[in-house]
């Protein structure tokens, strides 16, 4: 698409990579938004919960940790028998019966694992943007944050997830959940493996989402 730059913006400011607000009518540059320099959806802090929190979740702990925990802490020895890693599981269930206190749980374990671990949480409705493009991106950057630090592990945790992720063609967001769902997808699937993200995706109805992103390679573990 070719732009024009507005009399008040400096096209000597726009670079590679800038973030701009262009009006699509009279495809003019209007702006140049700021760049946000830390992630809206990151939480630094890993809180101390442990699995003894949770009751009445022995199995599903148990294949959480043999399918997802102990390959990130323990990855030698996986690459040594070549064994696939998951890269994400589907916590589904109730409202109440510790879906999200498993997550946290989860962190506080790898954590403990003298592991560097850094959260990034959002509900579904976060990655609803008025911006072209800008839910895509919100989607995005986890990921981004995990490929350039290879020696954190990220857990990437996404709360009603079928608000955003409802099967393609059912309509709803001016088509903006079809895009969502793809970049999920896209980014669990990548071409480059980001060996260090972890994907949690949180839903009390898992009837509702997409089947694509419960495909072995994806969302692999449903517990």
């Amino acid at each position: 698409r070719l732009l024009q730059v507005a009399a008040n913006v400096d096209p000597a400011k726009i670079k590679s990579g800038s973030k701009i607000l262009y009006d699509q009518i009279t495809n003019m540059i209007v702006a140049i938004l700021p760049k946000e320099e830390k992630s809206s959806l990151q939480m630094e802090e890993v809180k101390a919960v442990t699995y003894n929190s949770i009751g009445g979740m022995a199995e599903q702990i148990a294949a959480f940790e043999e399918n997802i925990v102990f390959p990130r802490l323990y990855p030698e020895i996986f690459q040594k028998y070549q064994t696939d890693i998951p890269k994400g599981a589907a916590f589904y269930g109730p409202p109440g019966c510790g879906k999200t206190l498993l997550a946290r749980a989860a962190a506080y374990r790898i954590k403990q694992g003298d592991k560097k671990v850094v959260i990034f949480v959002a509900s579904g409705p976060e990655f609803l943007v008025k911006w072209v493009g800008d839910s895509e991106q919100k989607v995005r950057e986890p990921a981004e944050y995990a490929k350039a630090h290879p020696e954190t592990i990220v857990l990437y945790v996404v709360d009603e997830i079928d608000a955003v992720c409802r099967t393609r063609g059912s309509g709803g967001h001016a088509g903006v959940n079809d895009s969502i769902v793809t970049q999920f997808n896209s980014l669990l699937d990548g071409f480059v493996e980001i060996p260090n993200l972890i994907f949690i995706g949180i839903t009390n109805r898992l009837d509702l989402l997409d089947s694509s992103l419960l495909r072995p390679g994806r969302m692999d573990l449903q517990l």
